[in-house]
């Protein structure tokens, strides 16, 4: 999957102003390769939204309607592995590895994400988000193009599902509930593979692994773990109060040696220890990064 070439939406007659003020329409396509009755088939689904962003968010919201026409196809499906490029901002950020790691509980099944080395990650997607942007009519928006595409099209083999703004900004609100506890993944840049690894983690590869392990989800030795969320910022505040209250404890030590003088060989020592037991007052500030 990949994100298309947003789609303007021109007026046949318009003034001025309104060339640089036109309406854009999101185009993501998708296209599923799955096996059924031991044949391999492929679909195709497009998403179109009148949001303008590309970014992680808009990734993780689409997500949540391309998983259940997956499961129209395929019931039974336990892995789903994703192949895209490799932007930053989209496909390699943080949100997206916490996906990863929680695919098996949110979806029911689990995730491999496979990245395309840079420049390289041209493929059907880039034709059908072409293709289905081809045509007249009159679009003002992404209803519109929703509307043209299902009714009046002749792209009868294609899927169009409409997510609208509003619902993206709703995912938006409850992702920014945990997002700033992630952590990115090290090295990301340089990596081509990623599995969920438990609740907090994944294993990561320079290179695709396609071995009869990966296939079923299992983990072979060629992977390697990185964190995807910070440490538990509760337990960290707990242990900084604590230190900070632990009481301390000054022990001073005075020793009085009293020589005599008519009996120089002897000498008594005494030692008087005094303990002062003293707590601090807490003044405790935490930063959110």
């Amino acid at each position: 999957m990949d994100f298309a070439e947003n789609y303007a939406c021109r007026s046949s007659e318009e003034i001025q102003s309104a060339y640089v003020n036109q309406t854009g329409v999101m185009v993501h396509p998708v296209v599923v390769y799955y096996k059924q009755d031991n044949y391999h088939k492929h679909t195709r689904i497009v998403i179109v939204s009148d949001t303008l962003a590309h970014n992680a968010q808009t990734v993780v919201t689409f997500i949540d309607n391309i998983v259940p026409e997956i499961k129209k196809l395929v019931p039974n499906v336990k892995v789903c592995h994703y192949w895209t490029d490799s932007p930053t901002s989209q496909y390699r950020y943080k949100l997206i590895c916490d996906t990863v790691v929680n695919h098996k509980t949110t979806y029911n099944c689990a995730a491999i994400w496979n990245y395309f080395e840079a420049g390289h990650g041209k493929g059907p997607c880039e034709g059908l988000g072409e293709t289905v942007k081809t045509g007249r009519a009159m679009i003002q928006d992404a209803t519109d193009f929703f509307k043209w595409a299902t009714e009046t099209s002749t792209f009868e083999i294609v899927s169009f599902i409409c997510v609208g703004d509003h619902v993206i900004r709703e995912k938006l609100h409850d992702l920014s509930q945990f997002s700033a506890h992630l952590r990115p993944v090290k090295g990301i840049l340089k990596l081509h593979a990623i599995v969920g690894n438990g609740p907090s983690s994944v294993l990561v590869k320079e290179t695709s692994c396609y071995c009869s392990h990966r296939l079923s989800c299992e983990r072979c030795s060629t992977w390697m773990e990185e964190p995807t969320r910070k440490r538990n910022p509760v337990a960290v505040e707990t242990a900084l109060v604590e230190n900070q209250t632990e009481p301390k404890q000054h022990v001073a030590t005075h020793t009085h040696a009293h020589a005599h003088k008519h009996a120089p060989t002897h000498t008594r020592t005494h030692t008087h220890t005094h303990t002062h037991t003293e707590v601090d007052s807490v003044d405790v500030t935490f930063a959110t990064k």
